[in-house]
């Protein structure tokens, strides 16, 4: 974080990562956002306005149905909001509500079919459900809006794997590596690809891949982690997350997942160390806590009189955040 904000002689453009997000949460679509409340009472938009917002802020902090009740209640006002309509789609994706996911996004390709994620989204929908061939048509649907469009390349090298096609597969990754050659874009959506489909072996090499084209890359760092994690290898995990600590000290997610690796190999005093050191750290109890209460890799700990004290700090100064 630190690093984003350093101050320097030349622009220190946005990373893809976050540029998804925005866009999957509508930040980037002014001129949509402008349309759907065009004519509108300047009191009524800015009450639009702050609803989308919470909507957006609610689905950034993991509050899914909060973010949900009030996207509906946007859209009930303004049916013509794609911005709020996006969003809704990710927060009902999110929720696992894929039927519902993929009704909002269908409408809003209806009122503007040109939408290059909103169709990336819905080919990852349909591939999700095992309808290949129709996630295909949408993926091709992106790259014939945006030829250069690297996360659609990804998902049809994905999607050739899958099938067994791997010389269709592997022309499809050489061509995101290609057009983006520098940046960890493609390593990072395949790795997220196989992470999702429970491969952490693979996961793991591409987000090494990634941590290789970008040393400082906390996130392929932290999941390179989490994969080991997945695959009992602790001490490699430990040692991702060590890095991962480095490279952003004030961070709570490494010291949590150290925690959990030595909760898992037995070593009870030091995972209550890290744990202790995570509620230090910690900026977003929201995620924390639900952590702390069903987590199974902490389960070796739960019976112990320290985690109840270290869960009664966490909710202390939760309470005291708010």
């Amino acid at each position: 974080d630190s690093e984003s904000r350093a101050l320097g002689t030349t622009a220190n453009p946005m990373d893809e990562e976050t540029i998804e997000m925005l866009e999957a949460l509508g930040y980037l679509a002014d001129a949509e956002e402008r349309e759907a409340v065009a004519g509108m009472d300047p009191k009524d938009g800015i009450h639009i306005y702050r609803l989308l917002e919470q909507g957006r802020h609610l689905a950034q902090r993991g509050q899914w149905a909060a973010s949900e009740r009030a996207l509906r209640d946007l859209l009930e006002k303004v049916p013509g909001h794609v911005s709020a309509r996006n969003t809704l789609g990710l927060v009902l994706k999110k929720q696992d509500k894929l039927e519902e996911a993929e009704k909002e996004y269908a409408a809003s390709l209806a009122s503007d079919p040109r939408q290059n994620r909103v169709l990336l989204q819905m080919g990852r929908l349909m591939s999700s459900k095992g309808k290949l061939e129709q996630g295909r048509r949408f993926f091709e649907q992106c790259l014939e809006i945006t030829p250069r469009f690297v996360e659609a390349m990804i998902q049809l090298s994905f999607l050739e794997a899958r099938a067994g096609n791997l010389e269709a597969s592997q022309s499809w990754y050489e061509k995101a590596v290609t057009e983006d050659p520098t940046a960890p874009r493609a390593p990072l959506g395949f790795a997220k690809l196989y992470f999702e489909e429970g491969d952490y072996e693979k996961a793991h090499t591409y987000y090494m891949k990634a941590a290789e084209s970008r040393p400082n890359l906390y996130l392929a760092v932290v999941q390179a982690g989490v994969c080991q994690l997945r695959l009992r290898d602790f001490d490699t995990a430990k040692a991702h997350f060590t890095h991962a600590q480095e490279i952003r000290p004030k961070g709570w997610i490494p010291l949590y997942n150290i925690a959990c690796a030595n909760a898992l190999q037995g070593r009870s005093g030091e995972a209550f160390d890290y744990l202790a050191r995570t509620i230090e750290n910690v900026d977003n109890f929201s995620l924390l806590l639900p952590s702390l209460a069903e987590d199974t890799d902490l389960n070796s700990l739960r019976g112990l009189s320290r985690f109840a004290e270290i869960v009664a700090g966490a909710k202390k100064r939760a309470a005291q955040a708010h």
